[in-house]
């Protein structure tokens, strides 16, 4: 099992459900970013974890191919991001997550 497998199982079984749960993390960063007061370093790595789950989004919905495959072409980022959601709704636990990004 590597990481694009279980974001293709979670594309092939609900494409918009993982849509919707990467959308909504994204919402919870940015409402997160614009209620703190930290340091810019905190700030630019959420900016960039919100820009990483936006490139996850666009290649789900756009005309990259909408799969797992697209979403590896947009970066190590973009796929961790995805990964982990699709975890999430597989309700697969922390330590497997890590063991499959190791192997991946």
């Amino acid at each position: 099992m590597t990481m694009e497998t279980v974001l293709q199982k979670s594309i092939n079984m609900h494409p918009t459900l993982l849509v919707d749960a990467l959308r909504q993390s994204q919402k919870d960063d940015a409402r997160y970013l614009a209620n703190r007061n930290g340091s810019e370093a905190v700030n630019r790595a959420i900016k960039g974890r919100i820009a990483g789950l936006e490139k996850a989004i666009s290649a789900l919905t756009g005309t990259a191919g909408g799969d797992a495959k697209a979403v590896a072409l947009m970066g190590l980022g973009p796929l961790i991001l995805a990964f982990n959601e699709a975890c999430r709704l597989q309700c697969i636990p922390h330590h497997m997550r890590t063991e499959i990004a190791v192997n991946s």
